[in-house]
């Protein structure tokens, strides 16, 4: 670009620059306007969790021998939902980020703000006060709810005894309650409130991909990795059940709609949790689950 043409694109930009600088947007800054960002989000967690703006997905647990449901699974989402953009509240629910995205999200700005122990802190004292509705809600033998912690929540006594204080206050013990677990426990620490939480009736669950090390005495259920693993062939499935298995670990699996769920009957997968992307509330899922069980 040569001459007089070249200078007037020249000035243009330059323009262009200058018109930027004045507004305080730079280049690209309406690309990313509205997308959700570790800092901001790390920035923003501490007064969400003091306000208990936090919200939760639910979804319910079936058995896939008998299809029953024995248990919900409360998973925290990040305020807005789902995201950052209010458009998406128009999608329909197929379209819509999972519960484990938005779990994710949080787990992310919680970890880079230092506060992951504070959002487990918040997560277990809600589903202390969810879990008489489920137990006494779901009419089966064994009722639990199940929610995602951090393994590294388990070093802090104050964690357990806060746990078994709300539970307390409310007459309740915390057999019910299944931990899931970001990675198998590690250290004596970690192992010693498995330990005390499993005598008070807590069961405990373990990522596919550390299955393969966890000790008899560390977890009762295997997650199986609905986006990594699940999807991928029958035979690579059911040889992941049946090596979870041979370490007493029971298989549970999310299952996206009615043709994974035969898939995963068919591989032997033992408990599968309905896909969580709708925002009903536990009570609607417990009212579901009795009318379901009086048909």
């Amino acid at each position: 670009m040569r001459g007089a043409d070249g200078r007037k694109v020249l000035i243009g930009v330059r323009r262009w620059w200058a018109d930027r600088r004045r507004s305080g947007r730079r280049p690209g800054a309406r690309r990313r306007a509205g997308r959700p960002t570790v800092g901001r989000d790390a920035r923003a967690l501490p007064a969400m969790l003091a306000t208990g703006s936090i919200r939760f997905a639910y979804a319910p647990v079936r058995r896939l021998t008998d299809s029953v449901v024995v248990g919900i699974r409360m998973c925290p989402q990040w305020p807005s939902d789902p995201g950052v953009d209010p458009r998406h509240a128009a999608r329909p629910d197929a379209a819509r980020p999972d519960a484990d995205e938005h779990h994710r999200r949080l787990r992310r700005a919680a970890a880079a703000g230092g506060i992951a122990d504070d959002l487990d802190r918040y997560v277990v004292e809600s589903a202390a006060r969810h879990l008489p509705s489920v137990v006494h809600g779901l009419q089966c033998d064994e009722p639990w709810l199940a929610v995602p912690i951090g393994a590294s929540s388990l070093e802090s006594a104050e964690f357990v005894d806060g746990l078994l204080d709300r539970l307390d206050e409310q007459g309740l013990t915390p057999e019910g309650f299944v931990f899931e677990l970001d990675r198998r426990p590690r250290g004596e620490l970690e192992s010693t409130a498995v330990d005390r939480l499993r005598d008070l009736g807590v069961w405990f669950s373990v990522p596919r991909w550390d299955a393969a090390e966890v000790q008899v005495a560390e977890a009762e259920f295997c997650v199986l990795d609905d986006d990594r693993h699940v999807d991928d062939d029958t035979r690579t499935l059911r040889r992941t059940v049946s090596a979870s298995r041979r370490r007493a670990l029971r298989t549970v699996a999310v299952a996206t709609d009615a043709e994974h769920l035969v898939r995963l009957r068919r591989a032997g997968v033992e408990f599968a949790v309905e896909s969580s992307r709708s925002s009903a509330s536990l009570g609607e899922i417990v009212g579901r689950v009795r009318t379901e069980h009086d048909l």
